[in-house]
């Protein structure tokens, strides 16, 4: 009991005084390295002051890693990328603490001392290196290089080499020098190598790997050269490739704790931990739910930049805990610091894949494309699939599951992803597929037309009383009434209906003239010559629009004074609504008929209008024996316009080329867009091969010219293939697909010989 309370007062005091240390710190700067190990993370967050001087062991201009090591103790500060200071330069530090993976220097104030020399190297091992005990300090390391690159880092080129040295890999990027070296003599040879310890780290500041900053090419030196170059090796078959493998793993086993949020038995689980998530490769089959806590022992690697946890035993603590979901947006996920954490993102559902394997929903949301994957646990069992979840494509979603990176790096841009799913129910609907859509456009057209039929109803009825008191003018009022009625559903043209409403109007009233005046049409009707000298009371009635201006004007003209008891209010409104009724309604229909078949882009038919006209060309064709040909078009690189420009200049880029490609059409010739940046022309009556491929080369010819859009002059290329019906195919989807496989031979070829666009001013 004594030795229970010794123990609590020491630990007391113990807690007074780093309390009182950290007051202290607060108020002096730490003014050395040994000061600056000395600090845990938690007291580096609090920005502590520190003033120290050191030797500059790695530092490149435009960048603001600056390593400085004083004796044993060296550190990482974060500066600006404009100093005027090189490796071995002796410098002062002011600044204030961070926590990191170490704790480290945010510099405020960085001052040149003067010119020096590197510290001495220490041998290092990869148990020292792995563990991070040289971070930051000049190092030096015996290795075989396994393999060598040109590594694009920014504005610069450095020399990236993969080195294994006893223990396990590590790798060493040479900044200077490297590029104009012949890299073949260096694979597979011995060579001593000095540079400044760093590490590579994932989006949670766990390591995942071992770098050394090496200042040039000078500090690198071959010890033993390699057996043989690579060049000599002689070439083997692929199943014995596995022949020359040698693997001798000393990774020891660890151990963890955390909450499961996905499980798939017999391939993976994913724990968390605070913030902390761990992706776990296991082949048990083990029931454990989600919530579940469990002990994992596995061994760990790297994958797509993060560490993971491979060959993984578990252990159920039989307690549960609850699961916390992050609710991000997709720019969070895609800049990688959320891999493996249970999440929920929304977005828009653009695409839904039932495979045998796995449900797959494809969704955009702020500029990105993502999956979210659910993995069927029935599959292979022999027992039927669930149904998929009935989600509506263009519906609002939130889907809930583990993030998962792709590939890339974090560091280094956005990274692609996607969401593992956990069960069906965790894709939800926000909102239904917005109003404007073909279906609800069809719905819209077909409220119109019943509409119309309800005008047309009460047109019948007030017409079959007019037929009681007159049987001729009944007769001729439905006579009019029908044609009319032919207009309105188009029929026959708009200036004929207009023509039979005057008609009906004028003989209603018994008006020597009638005339409808309307912008797009003129003047339609019985009109005098000459309405100032005719010597006639003339009345007018707007025809209103549902919204805007009015479509036009009824006008009726009588002899003078014999207007009186003729003008019937109910024949005007009748005509007037007829009128507006067939000239918003053929403008509605012919806009939808176009929007049917054009693309709205380029001005170009679109696939659907397409397809259509192939198949009716290929109809024609087997009754005529003729032929006709196919040339399929697709813009070499249109992605990097988009990327470098922009989308708005992309689709200004496309509707040039659908421009410059018209040009070169004959009058029965059809160009249409297939999507993205693919162009279809059908080419009827084509008489020979020859022909056809004349015709492709004028295409060709269109983009011999450069684009000249608002923010370049961009030069463009295209792959062009060709196919002929009945020579190369026997129905519609194989002569496209002739045309296709065409096309890309012909962009393999371009790209062998090496064809790469390039803008005059800025470039890619």
């Amino acid at each position: 009991m004594m030795a229970r309370q010794g123990f609590y007062f020491a630990a007391r005091l113990g807690s007074v005084c780093l309390l009182a240390l950290a007051c202290l710190q607060a108020q002096q700067p730490l003014t050395s390295l040994s000061a600056l190990h000395a600090i845990s993370n938690e007291a580096a967050a609090r920005s502590l002051p520190a003033t120290f001087e050191g030797v500059v062991t790695y530092y490149e201009k435009g960048n603001i890693d600056l390593f400085v090591q004083d004796g044993d103790a060296a550190i990482y500060v974060e500066t600006t990328p404009d100093l005027q200071i090189i490796a071995g330069d002796h410098v002062r530090v002011e600044g204030v603490t961070r926590a990191s993976f170490h704790p480290e220097i945010v510099a405020r104030r960085v001052t040149f001392l003067g010119h020096g020399s590197l510290p001495a190297p220490v041998k290092a091992s990869f148990t020292q290196l792995v563990h991070a005990d040289l971070d930051c300090r000049m190092a030096s390391v015996r290795a075989v290089v396994r393999a060598a690159n040109v590594f694009t880092d920014g504005p610069r080129k450095s020399l990236l080499l993969d080195l294994l040295i006893p223990g396990g890999p590590i790798q060493a990027q040479v900044a200077e020098g490297g590029t104009n070296v012949d890299l073949a003599p260096l694979l597979d040879s011995t060579i001593e190598i000095t540079g400044a310890v760093a590490g590579r780290f994932d989006s949670k500041n766990q390591m995942t790997g071992i770098l050394l900053e090496v200042p040039s090419f000078s500090s690198l030196h071959i010890v033993t050269p390699a057996p043989r170059s690579p060049r000599q090796l002689a070439p083997r078959k692929f199943d014995e490739i596995l022949q020359s493998s040698h693997i001798q793993d000393e990774t020891e086993r660890v151990r963890v704790e955390g909450t499961i949020t996905y499980y798939q038995p017999g391939a993976a689980m994913v724990l968390q931990d605070g913030s902390n998530a761990l992706w776990v490769d296991t082949l048990s089959e083990e029931p454990h739910a989600i919530g579940t806590r469990v002990l994992a022992s596995g061994f760990p690697d790297v994958r797509n930049g993060s560490v993971v946890l491979t060959k993984g035993e578990i252990e159920s603590t039989k307690s549960n805990v609850p699961v916390s979901i992050a609710n991000l947006d997709a720019n969070e996920l895609a800049s990688g610091a959320h891999a493996f954490e249970l999440v929920s993102v929304e977005g828009r559902l653009i695409m839904r894949l039932r495979e045998t394997a796995q449900d797959q929903y494809v969704i955009t949301s702020r500029g990105h494309v993502f999956s979210a994957i659910y993995r069927h646990p029935e599959r292979g069992l022999g027992v039927p699939l669930s149904p998929m979840e009935n989600v509506h494509l263009g519906s609002r979603v939130r889907v809930t599951g583990i993030c998962v990176l792709d590939q890339g790096d974090q560091f280094r841009g956005e990274v692609a992803f996607h969401v593992l799913l956990r069960s069906p129910g965790d894709i939800a609907v926000l909102a239904g597929p917005s109003l404007l859509s073909v279906g609800n456009l069809v719905i819209v057209l077909g409220v119109l037309l019943v509409l119309v039929f309800v005008v047309i109803a009460k047109a019948f009825l007030l017409e079959r009383k007019l037929r009681r008191q007159d049987a001729t003018r009944a007769f001729a009022v439905e006579r009019w009434r029908n044609r009319v009625i032919d207009g309105i559903n188009n029929a026959i043209p708009l200036r004929d209906t207009m023509l039979q409403i005057t008609e009906l109007l004028s003989f209603k009233l018994q008006a020597e003239f009638c005339w409808i005046e309307i912008d797009m049409e003129g003047t339609v009707g019985h009109c005098p010559t000459d309405r100032k000298t005719a010597a006639l009371e003339i009345i007018e009635h707007d025809i209103p629009a549902r919204s805007g201006p009015a479509l036009g004007r009824i006008c009726v003209g009588f002899k003078k004074g014999g207007s009186t008891g003729r003008v019937r209010p109910e024949a005007f409104e009748n005509a007037v609504r007829l009128a507006a009724l067939a000239i918003e309604t053929g403008g509605k229909y012919s806009e939808l008929v176009r929007r049917s078949e054009f693309d709205a882009l380029t001005n170009a038919k679109n696939r659907f209008a397409f397809d259509r006209a192939l198949d009716l060309a290929i109809e024609k064709q087997n009754k005529s024996g003729g032929k006709l040909g196919l040339i399929y078009i697709d813009l070499d690189e249109f992605k990097l316009v988009n990327d470098r420009y922009g989308h708005q200049i992309g689709d200004c880029f496309l509707q040039e080329t659908a421009l410059r490609l018209s040009r070169h059409l004959r009058s029965n010739d059809m160009l249409a867009r297939m999507g993205g940046d693919e162009f279809a022309l059908l080419v009827a009556d084509v008489k020979s091969r020859e022909e056809l491929g004349d015709i492709a080369r004028r295409l060709q010819s269109c983009f011999d010219t450069p684009f000249c859009l608002p923010v370049a002059e961009i030069p463009a290329s295209a792959s062009i293939g060709c196919a002929m019906y009945p020579d190369d195919a026997s129905t519609p989807a194989e002569i496209l697909e002739q045309a296709d496989a065409s096309m890309y031979r012909a962009k393999r070829e371009r790209r062998r010989i090496g064809h790469p666009i390039e803008t005059t001013q800025s470039g890619f």
